[in-house]
């Protein structure tokens, strides 16, 4: 019950990286609309949902979770120091801040150079 404030927060996380997770980005469109258009990629959502924000947006939920099964197992003491919940709590938002700093960085850089991104973020480096 202490940490049942926190809730509302772990799933607002987990619901707007999910949205950032499925956002496509190509759409499926017939020759006359990628004609109109100009190509696959819109002139200005094309830079939406690439796979630097779909790997910032995947490590933030595996942070978020892990944060609550912290929570979850602190749960079950009555007797924990607050100053140990705030060590915790900076502690995983200084990592989400990181991930989060990486996901827009990769915007700005060249895919070879984005590739090796994927290291802080815990994937696969070929």
């Amino acid at each position: 019950m202490r940490y049942r404030r926190y809730a509302k927060y772990v799933f607002l996380t987990l619901a707007v990286c999910m949205a950032v997770y499925i956002t496509p980005h190509t759409l499926v469109m017939t020759p006359r609309e990628l004609l109109q258009m100009g190509g696959q990629q819109h002139q200005v959502l094309g830079n939406y949902g690439v796979e630097s924000s779909k790997n910032a947006a995947i490590s933030i939920m595996m942070v978020t979770t892990m944060w609550s099964f912290v929570l979850w197992g602190k749960s079950r003491f009555r007797n924990t120091s607050r100053s140990i919940d705030r060590f915790i709590a900076v502690a995983f938002l200084a990592g989400a801040a990181n991930i989060l700093w990486l996901g827009i960085y990769g915007y700005y850089i060249p895919a070879n150079v984005r590739v090796g991104l994927s290291v802080p973020y815990g994937g696969d480096n070929p």
